[in-house]
């Protein structure tokens, strides 16, 4: 398996687990989808601004008449900026490059995620989280048809790998809905790994290593055992929207550049992107949902409240 598949199937089995937790904790579905759209929407028209308005300008091949004229660029920002499809092409861009006039060559996993958040806030309001039973047989039923009708799954595009995608976030979800009832063990953990080394010549073996993905990405994930210094800030999604393009820049910046290099550069670089996208932008955006939440509970209790500026009768 290749190791980037196996990061978005561990990615989006505990965005399965968490985003269930979170729908289940706030319990209404406007705050819910209010909260997903703020750690998203902000970063992500940033970057897609910054990609069609300074990094296409700078490094397009054809005329900026054309540039800014193009069906591409309008494309490019309708579609990535609301996370309604997946369009990465700007005009004229790297055009030696493997992946030639492609700026968001990872933005096609994002409008997956946002259908599947849809998803889980009609869950929601269904009523559904609120029923385990009901909710696992529905998970199961709905995964089981995905699975085997893919191309009839209009919610995913009809594309497999969205779908194979999709089967490891609903994996999360159930293992959500069941966490009081699997035992996060390390002698489990060990166990599916002797499984999974048995049956390695097998056919059983993408049945036994994609259990021990997930088992093991949640027992690691959530483990009380293995904490991670407290003040980290979340760079992931910057690192995630940005590093991309570093790459695309880095390999016309730097003819002849190999692997190992292309690495030893857009890591940090990335990093320093993810940094400045979360501490600019996304940071601030979450700090005005908790700005907009106090003053909704102000609000809230001066209407439960007494006025005292009523004479007392």
């Amino acid at each position: 398996m290749y190791s980037g598949d196996l990061g978005l199937h561990i990615f989006f089995l505990v965005s399965g687990f968490l985003v269930t937790f979170s729908m289940e904790r706030s319990g209404d579905i406007r705050q819910f989808l209010y909260s997903r759209a703020l750690r998203i929407y902000p970063g992500l028209i940033v970057f897609v601004l910054l990609g069609a308005g300074v990094v296409g300008p700078l490094f397009t091949s054809v005329s900026l008449d054309e540039y800014f004229g193009s069906q591409d660029l309008r494309a490019f920002v309708r579609t990535n900026a609301t996370a309604s499809g997946y369009y990465p092409y700007l005009p004229g861009l790297f055009a030696d490059s493997r992946f030639p006039n492609t700026l968001a060559g990872t933005l096609w996993t994002l409008w997956v995620e946002v259908r599947l958040y849809l998803l889980v806030a009609l869950f929601g309001a269904l009523g559904l989280l609120g029923k385990r039973g009901v909710a696992i047989g529905a998970i199961l039923a709905l995964a089981a048809l995905c699975i085997a009708f893919p191309t009839y799954a209009p919610l995913l595009g009809g594309d497999p790998h969205n779908v194979r995608l999709a089967a490891f976030f609903a994996a999360g979800a159930l293992l959500y809905l069941l966490r009081h009832h699997v035992p996060m063990r390390l002698d489990v953990l060990m166990l599916l790994v002797l499984f999974a080394w048995l049956s390695r010549h097998r056919p059983e073996y993408d049945l036994y290593f994609g259990v021990l993905i997930i088992y093991g990405s949640l027992l690691f994930a959530f483990s009380r055992k293995l904490t991670l210094p407290r003040g980290l800030d979340d760079y992931s999604f910057g690192i995630y929207l940005y590093g991309w393009p570093i790459q695309q820049l880095l390999f016309e910046l730097v003819p002849g550049i190999g692997p190992y290099r292309m690495a030893l550069l857009s890591i940090p670089l990335s990093i320093v992107a993810g940094a400045l996208s979360w501490h600019l932008v996304e940071k601030r955006a979450l700090q005005l949902r908790k700005r907009l939440g106090k003053r909704r509970e102000v609000a809230a209790a001066e209407v439960a409240s007494p006025s005292t500026s009523m004479p007392v009768p």
